[in-house]
């Protein structure tokens, strides 16, 4: 039986991959929305990644001073927040930022490696685990 915090720890691995796999065929439409090119929204999908890549810098030493369960919570509420600014934006510039914060947000997802190590300590269990969350990336 899976527990709450494996399926909890499941879902924030797998945000970024989702946020980025769902966003990719609309881009066509994007593009016609803020009458651009598709370079351009490609651009801003280039933009969530940086930012998941770049908050990743920030999420380990801050998680390892407060512990893991708040950083990934206040990366959960970032991710909502940039979604919210990428679902209102009028203009090319606000969708940019919005990716922006929306991958500093998704980036919380990176300490789900730390999270299992502190939580699951056996080896054979860990191997197990790391084994379904790579298939499931």
């Amino acid at each position: 039986m899976l527990s709450r915090n494996f399926c909890f720890i499941l879902v924030v691995s797998c945000l970024p991959f989702i946020g980025a796999d769902l966003y990719v065929p609309s881009i066509v439409a994007m593009a016609k929305y803020f009458s651009t090119t598709i370079d351009m929204i490609q651009l801003s999908l280039s933009t969530l990644m940086f930012g998941v890549a770049s908050s990743q810098l920030f999420y380990g030493p801050v998680s390892e001073g407060i512990g893991r369960k708040p950083v990934m919570l206040f990366g959960i509420v970032l991710a909502l927040l940039g979604c919210g600014i990428c679902i209102f934006s009028e203009s090319l510039t606000m969708l940019f930022v919005g990716q922006f914060i929306h991958g500093i947000g998704l980036g919380a997802g990176s300490l789900f490696r730390s999270v299992m190590r502190d939580i699951y300590v056996s080896l054979p269990y860990m191997v197990l685990i790391y084994l379904c969350l790579i298939r499931l990336s």
